[in-house]
């Protein structure tokens, strides 16, 4: 923890202004973005209000930074000019052209900040180097954590999340700084920023172990299945190199081996559907199936959705 502190104040004291200010803002941003305490999850409203206030502002500071990085810098000038910045400009693009029919009435300016941020991160890459960038990440993750985990132990008004399911089925999940799936989010990016700074030597074992406990307990607490999933998929590619060595191949090829087997065995004694049932019940979060076939209820929100892609398959209906 001493090691990791004093890389904070070094690279306080040895940054620029623009450095530090950017750090700020991604620790900022982090936290403030998904930001969204409420106490009641059937009364949710969107509107201008200290937290949206506190978004605003860190967006417009984040806008200034990216927008002074494009303009003085030729080579945050040509990475905008690749395809992932590309690519992302010109979905926003597309919004912002949908914005006088759009759905949502902030679709135009939600657009706007998210432009404003996809400059904004690539100064942030150029200033702070991935490392640095993670950091600033781990620090705004790490304190959504602690409010979340903080609201849902002593004040559970704010910390649990009523989810209401099939046949009036409510089960709680731990929200406190927003909603359940942007928790677990939050808490799984945690989790891959703590692994990418141990193995860049940045946190120390006897900090990150803790520290991953804490995040996996939260995401565990939040449930959100979609965001394990792509930790799981993050977790493989961060440690790629390994799981590529003879060794990491090896593991891969034994473990295939023994699902083959096992998946053989069941199908042999003709248990297999009770099994898949059994495997669905345990990962649904009311302990029914059929609400893990029916993507909790998602699937008729998806039949809705393919039906406005139909309507307006080029601009959409904004954000």
């Amino acid at each position: 923890m001493l090691h990791l502190a004093q890389q904070f104040r070094t690279a306080w004291k040895e940054s620029s202004l623009l450095a530090a200010t950017t750090w700020c803002l991604v620790a900022l941003s982090t936290f403030f973005g998904p930001l969204d305490i409420s106490s009641d999850a059937e009364t949710m409203t969107v509107g201008l209000d200290g937290q949206v206030a506190c978004k605003l502002l860190i967006a417009g500071m984040a806008f200034v930074v990216g927008a002074y990085g494009v303009l003085t810098s030729a080579s945050v000038r040509q990475t905008m000019t690749t395809l992932p910045p590309v690519m992302l400009l010109t979905i926003l693009f597309l919004v912002l052209l949908a914005t006088p029919i759009a759905i949502s009435g902030a679709s135009l300016a939600v657009a706007m900040i998210n432009v404003a941020y996809v400059a904004f991160i690539i100064v942030a890459l150029f200033t702070l180097g991935l490392r640095g960038m993670v950091t600033a990440i781990l620090v705004g993750v790490t304190a959504t954590m602690t409010l979340a985990l903080f609201f849902y132990v002593f004040v559970p008004k704010y910390g649990l999340f009523p989810e209401l399911l099939a046949d009036g089925l409510v089960v709680n999940r731990m929200s406190g700084t927003a909603h359940p799936n942007a928790v677990g989010r939050a808490m799984v990016l945690g989790g891959l920023a703590t692994l990418y700074l141990v193995r860049k030597g940045t946190l120390q074992l006897n900090v990150a172990i803790p520290l991953a406990a804490c995040f996996a307990l939260s995401a565990y607490l939040a449930w959100s299945r979609t965001a394990l999933v792509a930790g799981a998929f993050g977790m493989c590619i961060l440690f790629l190199d390994r799981l590529t060595s003879r060794l990491g191949v090896s593991a891969i090829a034994l473990v295939a081996l023994l699902g083959v087997v096992g998946v053989t065995s069941i199908y042999v004694t003709g248990q297999e559907d009770h099994f898949v049932g059994k495997i669905l019940a345990k990962v649904s979060k009311s302990g029914d199936a059929e609400e893990i076939t029916s993507g909790t209820g998602r699937s008729e929100i998806w039949a809705k959705g393919i039906s406005l892609i139909t309507n307006r398959p080029i601009i959409g209906h904004g954000f």
